[in-house]
């Protein structure tokens, strides 16, 4: 059973995943926002290698970026520094139900 206090007394491991080709220097953009706000050593930025595309047969290529996170703090957070950062790339947000650090899952 997950312990619900845990949420928030444990730091959460934000996860910025990007998808399709994202502009140039996205990635050290994110990781210095991580770092300015405090989650460079929680937060992670996976590249999931993959090509989205529109539906509208034109098969538009379709970046964009999903905020991964277990407390809707951290990603009003997030979204709101990469805003103020001028990101401009499209965003989902996704609520995770928990995260488990790797030492609680002995």
């Amino acid at each position: 059973m997950i312990n619900p206090q845990m949420k928030e007394k444990e730091n959460a491991m934000p996860n910025i995943q990007m998808y399709g080709k994202h502009p140039e220097g996205l990635k050290e953009r994110i990781e210095l926002i991580m770092q300015k706000m405090g989650l460079g050593g929680d937060a992670i930025t996976t590249d999931m290698a993959s090509e989205p595309e529109s539906c509208d047969g034109e098969r538009r290529p379709m970046p964009f970026i999903r905020i991964c996170a277990s407390k809707v703090s951290d990603i009003d957070r997030i979204v709101e520094e990469f805003k103020s950062a001028g990101l401009e790339i499209d965003t989902e947000t996704l609520l995770l139900n928990s995260f488990i650090p790797a030492d609680k899952m002995k």
